[in-house]
């Protein structure tokens, strides 16, 4: 049903008007009625008429002015124009402002008719075309946000050349504005359960949710983008592009998103993550070894909490230590019973695990062996002599 709004000075007019037609046959409302065109602006611009018949001769505001103001508001209002004047000022002044139709009284009831239906032809088709408009917009929208997921990851997995990313023109201009690259990753801890209890087993719904409140938190910064990995079930990855001048400010910026991000979450959803932060990598190349620092907190650190976001930096500093810090008790008791077979076991697979993991950092793993070393050095001295055993 299309509102129609009335403005008229004669009361006696306004209700001819109303008797005339069958409007609700026509689909029309008449959803408001005005005396003057100050009230007519009034009501227009709270009642929002999809058609306004107004007069043009009225106290105070003219019904020109008045609807010279309404278009300046509601651009898409047809306004339909009755004067008792054949006054060729007023006729002008309408097309000026491309008001639908200019009719004078009396008013012939089919040509009001014709008029108003005319009025609904155009308004349906103004929003038809505005609905194939959106619709082609929201497909190429689409289009763009398939292209660049599948560029960024085939960067995030280090699958890449030199021209990939121009392919879209937003994705260039974010790396080519960007030096250095910080990845977060997303790991879904309960997909499968959230999936079949909370989604009732529809996988879309629960990923557009993920990525729905992953885009709107990432849509607070600059230089973010959230995707999910298609390639990966239950993992969606964050990457902030920053500046070379301010590392520690863009990996703060990326650190207070996941916050927010997984805040979010737990709030609203029940969906259950944890998020595991690469360093700052320079160049594009950077993209994918940030993102196996994530996944490498993701995979070994084991959160004891729901909703963690952990930091590689630390990890690394807490992996190692708790590799040496696992095994220091029973190497200790292998050294104080004389089992030296015992606690060369112990090296042997301390540096087996270690081996196994090449990201380790060493300026801690260094300090480990020296601590052990002097541990060695306090267990074994007494029974050797002070002379003969010192490091």
């Amino acid at each position: 049903m299309r509102k129609v709004l009335l403005v008229e000075d004669e009361k006696l007019i306004r209700e001819g008007i109303k008797a005339s037609l069958d409007w609700p046959g026509l689909g029309l409302e008449i959803v408001g009625e005005a005396a003057d065109g100050d009230k007519g602006l009034e009501m227009s611009l709270a009642l929002k008429p999809d058609i306004i018949l107004t007069d043009v001769r009225m106290p105070g505001m003219e019904g020109i002015e008045m609807a010279k103001k309404v278009l300046e508001r509601l651009a898409n209002v047809q306004i339909i124009v009755i004067s008792g004047y054949d006054d060729f000022k007023y006729v002008r002044q309408s097309l000026v402002l491309r008001l639908l139709d200019y009719l004078m009284k009396p008013i012939n009831e089919q040509e009001l008719e014709d008029v108003l239906k005319k009025a609904k032809a155009k308004i349906e088709l103004a929003e038809n075309k505005e609905r194939e408009d959106f619709e082609k917009r929201n497909i190429v929208k689409q289009g763009n946000q398939v292209l660049q997921r599948e560029i960024l990851n085939c960067l995030v997995n280090g699958d890449y050349d030199g021209s990939s990313w121009q392919r879209s023109e937003e994705v260039c201009r974010f790396i080519e504005r960007s030096r250095l690259f910080c990845v977060a990753v997303v790991k879904t801890l309960n997909f499968k359960r959230a999936r079949e209890q909370i989604f009732n087993g529809d996988a879309d719904s629960l990923i557009y949710t993920v990525e729905s409140i992953g885009n709107e938190i990432c849509a607070k910064g600059q230089d973010f983008y959230f995707f999910r990995k298609p390639d990966k079930i239950g993992e969606f990855i964050i990457i902030k592009g920053i500046a070379e001048t301010q590392p520690e400010e863009g990996y703060r910026q990326l650190k207070l998103i996941c916050y927010d991000f997984v805040k979010a979450l737990a709030t609203h959803t029940e969906i259950v993550v944890n998020i595991g932060l690469g360093n700052a990598k320079a160049g594009v190349e950077g993209i994918a070894q940030s993102y196996r620092e994530g996944l490498r907190v993701c995979q070994k650190t084991s959160f004891s909490d729901k909703y963690q976001v952990a930091a590689y930096d630390s990890y690394k500093k807490g992996y190692v230590e708790n590799v040496f810090s696992d095994y220091e008790e029973i190497f200790k008791k292998s050294l104080v019973g004389d089992s030296g077979s015992k606690a060369l076991e112990v090296v042997q697979l301390i540096y087996h695990k270690i081996q196994n993991d090449n990201q380790y950092p060493k300026r801690e793993l260094y300090k480990n062996i020296s601590r052990w070393l002097r541990l060695t050095q306090e267990c074994v001295q007494p029974k050797c002599g002070s002379n003969k055993f010192s490091i």
